[in-house]
């Protein structure tokens, strides 16, 4: 019986400035980062405080896991930002968003209240970006969650991959 997910895939350009930059501008902390055979590392990160969940930074280039076809196919769909990557939960989403951008993360916009939560977009160094959403009401909380989404070259969003936590535990 499957328990828990462990690991989810961020397809990032380049594998040493996507570790900078969750370690560096996120907090994150590296979790794993090993070679296998001469030419494909595996390189996760965490979320300080969070064991037992990994995100693997991975570059869409031929050889262990992706063929020739395949890894040319990612780097497309990375180009032109329809690649999302997930959804990251924060206490306080405007103290995140300003701590973030402060540490030079580029947003889409400030976070905005809908009648589903609080969000705002951030996009990592990859070109994917992140959202933030949490259906709590207005007045009680400012949490939120950062989900990734895709940008295009131009900075104009594309697509979300988020899952949106709702008041009765659904994600959509």
């Amino acid at each position: 019986m499957i328990t828990k997910m462990s690991h989810a895939t961020v397809w990032v350009k380049n594998q040493q400035e996507a570790l900078e930059f969750y370690r560096d501008k996120l907090g994150f902390e590296v979790d794993t980062d090993a070679m296998i055979g001469d030419d494909y590392r595996w390189l996760t990160m965490r979320i300080k405080g969070q064991p037992g969940f990994e995100i693997i930074l991975m570059e869409p280039k031929p050889g262990y896991i992706l063929d020739e076809e395949s890894a040319a196919q990612l780097k497309s769909l990375m180009e032109k930002g329809v690649l999302g990557a997930g959804v990251f939960e924060a206490d306080d989403i405007y103290k995140t968003y300003e701590e973030l951008k402060a540490q030079g993360v580029e947003f889409k916009g400030p976070p905005t209240t809908q009648s589903w939560g609080t969000a705002t977009v951030m996009k990592d160094n990859s070109g994917t970006g992140s959202a933030s959403a949490r259906n709590i009401p207005r007045n009680t909380t400012s949490r939120g969650l950062i989900s990734v989404i895709a940008f295009d070259p131009a900075g104009a969003t594309r697509g979300c991959f988020a899952g949106i936590t709702t008041a009765g535990g659904n994600s959509s």
